[in-house]
């Protein structure tokens, strides 16, 4: 009798089960192939006790214009809530719906209910500031915004910063949350460059880039040298020549004064930094450094010209600190072999409105010296030194042949 009656039970549990999966699987169906909110509605008459489906309607009473009902809203998440209290999801949308109902505190318990149960997502963290900002409680903001960022400083560090940045506030509040980690920090630099940060902050934050462990490498360094160059160029060619000390680059001449040009000899590697050579490849040439084809067998730059373009310029500059009012002579070696055509290729320095040209460089020449004497015009900074050609008026206008140069130096002129 024990044995008949333990079947009947067991077999009732399973159809009993049965029943239930059948209810659940049922409403599933229901709430994807009917259009919202129908679809919710009626699966949770089949199932009233699935808490996706309260999720689910009660995003879209909250979130969609055309079925807008905070009320309805509110109270589908807070079931959801109850029959599944943790799953951290369901209390994060429903602190959105308070917020957006004006139930600040039940939207602030049910924040810090969702961080409660998964203390190590950024991102709950980073709703709570933003909910404390929106509330005008900034400093509560300000603490929740540097746990996100300590958390997830890629995801949330310049989110952290452009927020601060465009909402008015400046260097004391964003001190709070900058992250410790020096990648984001140069992004960050970049955010508070654009939008106008002093140039002491800029300058404290790039110190401290630089004194916390492995410098910022010369490509890292762009932005800010172009910053610099732009707004205290004698502090950009003081950062550049601790920089490239850094990053194991040094040009005595160029750290002594000697040589305003950056690596005049080519022996160093080309970064195409702000205050290095930039040399790119354009339709018409292609121009690389070359070992043991300078004037003393060391390296050179070599262009060569395909015979496909009139060109006008040659992308091979690099931009230079000088001082206004004073005499400059640039000087270099070039040598060239069957470069044909009516207008050679020249060297061309600018600095503010006022521009100085090097002879032309035509036909095939063994190593030769070339200089350029100019002044400063007052008020100049910078110079600009690149190779330039006028364009040719000929039916023969493309130009063709290859171009060598080597030993380029920037002094002062007496």
């Amino acid at each position: 009798m024990v044995a008949i009656t333990l079947r009947i039970s067991l077999f009732l549990l399973i159809l009993a089960t049965g029943r239930n999966v059948f209810y659940q699987l049922a409403a599933m169906q229901v709430a994807r192939l009917l259009p919202a909110p129908q679809g919710f509605q009626q699966a949770l008459s089949w199932y009233p006790n699935d808490p996706e489906h309260h999720y689910g309607l009660g995003l879209l009473y909250r979130d969609q214009l055309s079925h807008n009902d905070l009320p309805a809203a509110q109270k589908h998440l807070e079931k959801a809530t109850q029959l599944h209290p943790l799953n951290w999801m369901y209390w994060v949308e429903l602190a959105r719906a308070y917020e957006l109902s004006g139930a600040a505190v039940e939207a602030e318990n049910a924040y810090l209910k969702a961080i409660e149960l998964t203390p190590r997502s950024a991102l709950y963290w980073w709703r709570l500031a933003n909910f404390y900002f929106r509330s005008g409680d900034q400093q509560k903001a300000l603490l929740e915004f540097r746990k996100a960022v300590q958390l997830d400083p890629a995801s949330y560090g310049e989110a952290a910063v452009s927020l601060l940045w465009k909402s008015g506030l400046r260097e004391k509040e964003i001190e709070q949350v900058w992250p410790d980690n020096p990648q984001i920090g140069l992004r960050l630099l970049g955010i508070l460059m654009k939008g106008g940060a002093t140039a002491d902050y800029l300058g404290k934050k790039w110190q401290q880039l630089m004194e916390g462990g492995a410098p910022p490498s010369i490509g890292q360094s762009y932005p800010y040298l172009t910053y610099l160059m732009n707004t205290n160029p004698n502090e950009a060619q003081r950062q550049w020549t601790i920089l490239t000390t850094e990053n194991g680059l040094t040009d005595p001449e160029f750290n002594e004064g000697e040589n305003l040009v950056w690596n005049g000899k080519l022996e160093l590697a080309i970064t195409n930094s702000p205050l290095d050579w930039a040399l790119r490849n354009r339709n018409g040439y292609k121009v690389r450094t070359v070992d043991r084809a300078g004037i003393d067998d060391t390296r050179a730059i070599r262009i060569d010209f395909d015979g496909t373009e009139n060109l006008t310029s040659v992308d091979v500059q690099q931009q230079l600190v000088v001082r206004p009012n004073l005499q400059y002579e640039l000087s270099f070696f070039a040598r060239c072999e069957n470069l044909n055509s009516d207008q050679g290729i020249y060297f061309h320095v600018q600095a503010g409105n006022n521009v100085w040209t090097s002879k032309p460089i035509l036909g095939t020449t063994k190593w030769k010296s070339d200089s350029i004497i100019f002044k400063i015009p007052k008020g100049v900074q910078t110079a600009v030194i690149r190779l330039a050609r006028a364009r040719s008026r000929k039916i023969d206008s493309l130009v063709r042949g290859t171009l060598w140069l080597d030993s380029i130096s920037l002094k002062g002129a007496d």
